[in-house]
């Protein structure tokens, strides 16, 4: 990506000339919700906030955590609400899964009669044995927690991998693969075709060249799509690569194949041939291969500035999974600079606006979004790579906690079936999210409010099923006491039907 240094005032001068049409959120131009802070004050600034950086309390933790699983919830019941049924294999009309994600309990043939709420060491709860959609694109809990895992192997393995190679000068680069998109091209069609340009790319021969070149050993692939009014629906990739032989002044040499357009490594043959070589960078290499896939495909040849991005990143954290930070844009829209384009969980979030036009907007967008994505991989690894370099100790905590479902003491707590169907499966989810909240709260103040929240849901349900034990029984009363009252019927007369003139013999 070439990069233009220009002064500020020259900036604001270009985003003032660029006005966002069709955009029925804003009416001002984007230069307007933009700050542009001095070059001079920005690392200055950026150093003071890392000295003075505080390291919060357990308490104003527990708050935050309880702030961000309100705005999920709330999403998700949004969502949920917006999503229509669909009609199954069956032919029969069902919810959408989100709309049902984690208010009922599951009913295979292995699930237990009931719930089992949880907290661990670090005071977080969780419940355990309810249905899930387990979709990332479009419920807000689920992706929070599969992004959240996805980012801790990516760090766990680039960290192992980094470590591996420190003297070897082993590093990892990201790169970013955006197809050509107009404001006419619908998601689903995007989609389809980024796909076949994907699975070109990964199969050219000029990019296995170029892997066996740089060393590139394995890669994790995450898929992000955000929408703007004015160019449509945006899906692009961000790929973190591993390589054992990539530098920042690496180099490829070259020769360019005029007949498609692009340029291949040189081989022996073109050297003794004597064809003009050419030394190139990888980003450039990689551009002229994506961008005559892309035209093969169908799309338009992309810019070289805005198709291919590819540099270095050892401080990856959890930069391709930032999706997971969802939260902040599912709260208001002061908390977000950009007004040029959204994600699809800002989206949703315009979906509860009190304007009409961009609520409509929003919810068609976002129905279109959740039927494009269905059944898509939000992220995943290159064959074999992430089994290489990741721990597994993971998994040893989670056999850990199956072994204390039996148990009751300390944080664990068992939820009847019966007592969840009553209290914990409406749609709003409002009390799933209380109980939540009140078993952590228990965990850091060592109370005991969750088990007599519990002993009391026990005691209204058994209440309510007296009550209505009775009410049948007074019914049953009642309907006796009516028939009592009926007269009795005469008595039939058998002989009313037969001739009374018949000679018996």
């Amino acid at each position: 990506m070439k990069i233009h240094h220009v002064c500020d005032s020259q900036k604001v001068a270009d985003l003032h000339a660029l006005v966002v049409r069709g955009n029925p959120r804003i009416s001002i131009s984007v230069a307007d919700a933009v700050e542009f802070p001095s070059s001079e004050s920005a690392s200055k600034s950026y150093m003071v906030r890392a000295r003075t950086k505080r390291r919060y309390t357990k308490r104003e933790q527990l708050e935050h955590r309880h702030e961000k699983r309100s705005t999920l919830y709330r999403a998700m019941g949004t969502a949920g609400k917006i999503l229509p049924n669909y009609v199954n294999k069956k032919g029969e009309t069902r919810q959408h899964g989100t709309s049902l994600c984690r208010r009922f309990m599951q009913t295979h043939k292995n699930a237990k009669n009931y719930v089992l709420l949880s907290v661990d060491g670090n005071h977080i709860a969780k419940l355990t044995g309810t249905i899930t959609c387990d979709n990332p694109w479009v419920c807000a809990v689920c992706s929070s927690i599969h992004l959240d895992t996805k980012a801790k192997e990516i760090t766990q393995v680039q960290k192992n991998f980094l470590a591996a190679g420190r003297d070897k000068h082993w590093s990892t680069w990201m790169l970013t693969l955006t197809i050509p998109h107009t404001r006419a091209d619908t998601l689903d069609d995007l989609l389809e075709r980024k796909s076949a340009v994907m699975s070109d790319f990964h199969a050219h021969s000029a990019i296995k060249k170029l892997k066996a070149r740089i060393g590139w050993q394995g890669y994790v692939d995450s898929l992000e799509i955000r929408h703007s009014y004015a160019s449509g629906w945006h899906p692009h990739h961000h790929i973190l690569g591993f390589f054992t032989n990539m530098h920042p002044n690496t180099r490829v040499q070259c020769v360019y194949d005029s007949k498609r357009n692009y340029y291949r490594i040189a081989t022996q043959a073109d050297k003794k041939r004597g064809i003009e070589l050419h030394k190139i960078e990888v980003q450039k290499y990689i551009y002229h291969i994506f961008a005559y896939l892309c035209v093969k495909n169908g799309l338009k040849r992309p810019s070289e500035e805005h198709g291919v991005d590819f540099r270095e990143s050892d401080d990856i954290q959890d930069y391709l999974t930032k999706q997971s930070k969802i939260a902040h844009e599912l709260t208001s829209e002061h908390n977000k600079k950009s007004a040029y384009s959204r994600s699809q969980w800002e989206i949703l979030r315009d979906c509860e606006s009190d304007k009409p036009q961009l609520a409509a907007y929003s919810k068609s967008l976002f129905c279109e979004f959740a039927a494009a994505t269905k059944g898509k991989a939000k992220l995943h690894w290159s064959p074999e790579f992430k089994e290489l370099w990741l721990d597994d100790e993971e998994e040893v905590n989670e056999e850990k906690l199956h072994d204390d479902d039996d148990t009751e003491d300390g944080h664990n707590y068992k939820i009847a079936g019966d007592i969840w169907n009553r209290f914990f499966t409406a749609a709003d989810r409002k009390n799933q999210r209380q109980l939540l909240e009140v078993a952590e709260k228990d965990s850091l103040n060592n109370t005991q409010n969750t088990k007599l929240i519990l002993l009391v849901a026990r005691i209204l349900l058994d209440i309510e099923k007296e009550k209505k034990e009775k009410e049948f029984s007074d019914e049953q009363e009642r309907l006796f006491q009516e028939w009592l009252k009926i007269p009795p019927a005469p008595p039939p007369d058998y002989f009313s039907d037969y001739d009374t003139n018949y000679q018996y013999s």
